[in-house]
């Protein structure tokens, strides 16, 4: 996949797959922090801990290509950090990286 890693969440959350298997605000909130709606005029919202986007090794790669192998160590390292910072259902927490793990390898 020829894409960098904001853009492959980006696909990822637009994905219709996803939405009929989870909560799409649940998902976007895992990735993203807040959700489209949370967001109020220009201002974005303070994305909450556990958000994928939001891990500081996935900040210093955001931009670099999916292919990349430092990419790929953030985007594992940044999976295991936000399910352990994860306060809800783990379980689907776990699987929804599992899903987005399989749609890189797409």
């Amino acid at each position: 996949m020829a894409a960098t890693l904001c853009q492959v969440v980006e696909r990822f959350l637009r994905d219709n797959s996803i939405k009929y298997r989870y909560d799409s605000d649940m998902v976007e909130r895992l990735f993203k922090g807040y959700t489209e709606k949370d967001i109020k005029g220009n201002k974005k919202p303070k994305p909450r801990s556990f958000a994928f986007l939001a891990r500081e090794i996935v900040k210093n790669v955001i931009n670099k290509m999916i292919s990349d192998a430092e990419v790929q160590e953030a985007v594992g390292a940044a999976i295991k950090e936000s399910v352990k910072a994860y306060t809800r259902d783990k379980d689907v927490a776990v699987n929804v990286y599992k899903d987005f793990v399989s749609f890189i390898r797409g």
